[in-house]
Protein backbone atom coordinates (compact mmCIF):
# COMPACT_ATOMS: atom_id res chain seq x y z
CA UNK A 1 0.00 0.00 0.00
CA UNK A 2 2.74 2.34 0.66
CA UNK A 3 4.69 1.29 -2.19
CA UNK A 4 1.55 2.01 -4.61
CA UNK A 5 1.06 5.41 -2.68
CA UNK A 6 4.79 6.57 -3.26
CA UNK A 7 4.69 5.39 -6.82
CA UNK A 8 1.06 7.35 -7.49
CA UNK A 9 3.10 10.37 -5.92
CA UNK A 10 6.15 10.36 -8.31
CA UNK A 11 3.61 9.58 -11.59
CA UNK A 12 1.44 12.81 -10.59
CA UNK A 13 4.55 14.97 -9.93
CA UNK A 14 5.93 13.81 -13.20
CA UNK A 15 2.85 14.34 -14.69
CA UNK A 16 2.51 18.24 -13.26
CA UNK A 17 5.58 19.18 -13.90
CA UNK A 18 6.11 17.36 -17.58
CA UNK A 19 2.61 19.82 -18.26
CA UNK A 20 4.42 22.75 -16.84
CA UNK A 21 7.46 21.91 -18.85
CA UNK A 22 5.63 21.85 -22.23
CA UNK A 23 3.38 25.10 -21.91
CA UNK A 24 3.84 27.68 -23.61
CA UNK A 25 5.35 30.74 -22.15
CA UNK A 26 3.19 33.50 -20.69
CA UNK A 27 4.86 36.05 -23.18
CA UNK A 28 4.57 33.30 -26.14
CA UNK A 29 0.80 33.66 -25.23
CA UNK A 30 0.50 37.31 -25.09
CA UNK A 31 1.54 38.40 -28.79
CA UNK A 32 4.49 40.42 -29.98
CA UNK A 33 6.01 43.83 -29.30
CA UNK A 34 4.48 46.75 -30.77
CA UNK A 35 0.96 48.34 -30.86
CA UNK A 36 -1.16 48.38 -27.51
CA UNK A 37 -4.11 50.26 -25.75
CA UNK A 38 -2.78 53.31 -24.45
CA UNK A 39 0.59 53.37 -27.04
CA UNK A 40 1.18 56.64 -28.91
CA UNK A 41 2.83 56.05 -32.75
CA UNK A 42 3.39 57.98 -35.73
CA UNK A 43 2.32 56.97 -39.34
CA UNK A 44 4.27 58.56 -41.29
CA UNK A 45 1.74 59.22 -44.28
CA UNK A 46 2.07 62.94 -45.59
CA UNK A 47 1.29 64.45 -43.99
CA UNK A 48 2.69 62.04 -40.75
CA UNK A 49 0.04 61.63 -38.08
CA UNK A 50 0.20 60.91 -34.62
CA UNK A 51 -1.78 57.94 -33.72
CA UNK A 52 -3.24 56.85 -30.29
CA UNK A 53 -4.49 53.57 -29.33
CA UNK A 54 -6.97 53.55 -27.18
CA UNK A 55 -9.12 50.30 -25.26
CA UNK A 56 -11.98 48.58 -27.15
CA UNK A 57 -9.44 48.55 -30.40
CA UNK A 58 -10.55 52.38 -31.47
CA UNK A 59 -7.91 55.19 -32.20
CA UNK A 60 -7.45 58.39 -33.13
CA UNK A 61 -5.10 60.59 -34.52
CA UNK A 62 -4.06 64.48 -34.70
CA UNK A 63 -5.39 64.88 -38.34
CA UNK A 64 -8.64 64.23 -36.80
CA UNK A 65 -9.46 60.52 -38.01
CA UNK A 66 -10.91 58.26 -35.67
CA UNK A 67 -11.51 54.35 -36.50
CA UNK A 68 -10.68 50.68 -34.95
CA UNK A 69 -7.72 48.55 -35.19
CA UNK A 70 -6.66 44.72 -34.21
CA UNK A 71 -3.23 42.99 -33.58
CA UNK A 72 -4.25 39.36 -34.07
CA UNK A 73 -2.62 37.04 -31.05
CA UNK A 74 0.54 35.48 -32.11
CA UNK A 75 1.27 37.80 -35.13
CA UNK A 76 3.09 40.75 -35.57
CA UNK A 77 0.34 42.55 -37.80
CA UNK A 78 -1.79 45.45 -37.07
CA UNK A 79 -4.64 46.54 -38.66
CA UNK A 80 -6.16 49.95 -38.78
CA UNK A 81 -9.44 50.64 -40.62
CA UNK A 82 -9.93 54.64 -40.39
CA UNK A 83 -13.73 55.32 -39.92
CA UNK A 84 -14.07 58.87 -39.84
CA UNK A 85 -11.70 62.30 -40.77
CA UNK A 86 -9.68 63.14 -43.51
CA UNK A 87 -8.19 59.33 -44.32
CA UNK A 88 -11.72 57.75 -43.70
CA UNK A 89 -12.19 54.56 -46.10
CA UNK A 90 -8.43 54.14 -45.80
CA UNK A 91 -6.43 51.04 -44.46
CA UNK A 92 -3.17 50.74 -42.95
CA UNK A 93 -1.81 47.01 -42.92
CA UNK A 94 1.88 46.66 -41.14
CA UNK A 95 4.01 44.14 -39.73
CA UNK A 96 6.51 44.68 -36.87
CA UNK A 97 10.37 44.33 -36.86
CA UNK A 98 11.92 43.62 -33.53
CA UNK A 99 14.88 44.48 -35.09
CA UNK A 100 13.93 47.96 -36.29
CA UNK A 101 10.88 48.75 -33.49
CA UNK A 102 8.34 49.66 -36.65
CA UNK A 103 5.96 48.18 -38.67
CA UNK A 104 5.91 48.34 -41.93
CA UNK A 105 3.06 48.33 -44.78
CA UNK A 106 0.87 49.33 -46.92
CA UNK A 107 -1.11 52.20 -46.27
CA UNK A 108 -4.47 52.11 -48.88
CA UNK A 109 -6.75 54.71 -49.60
CA UNK A 110 -10.07 54.53 -52.16
CA UNK A 111 -7.35 55.62 -54.85
CA UNK A 112 -3.87 54.80 -53.90
CA UNK A 113 -1.53 52.20 -52.05
CA UNK A 114 1.69 53.41 -50.71
CA UNK A 115 4.49 51.50 -48.28
CA UNK A 116 4.18 53.02 -44.98
CA UNK A 117 6.09 52.84 -42.00
CA UNK A 118 4.67 53.53 -38.44
CA UNK A 119 7.04 54.18 -35.62
CA UNK A 120 7.01 54.31 -31.65
CA UNK A 121 6.05 57.22 -30.06
CA UNK A 122 4.91 61.36 -31.49
CA UNK A 123 6.81 62.53 -33.85
CA UNK A 124 5.02 65.68 -34.38
CA UNK A 125 5.78 68.05 -37.53
CA UNK A 126 7.89 65.12 -39.25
Amino acid sequence: MRRTATAMAGVLAFGITGALAIAPSVGAMTGSAGVKSGSTWTLNITPCTVVTFAKHHKFGDDLGDAGTWKKPIYTSNVNMTFVSGPNAASTYKGTYSKASGAYSGKFTTPTMTSTVTMTPGATVGC
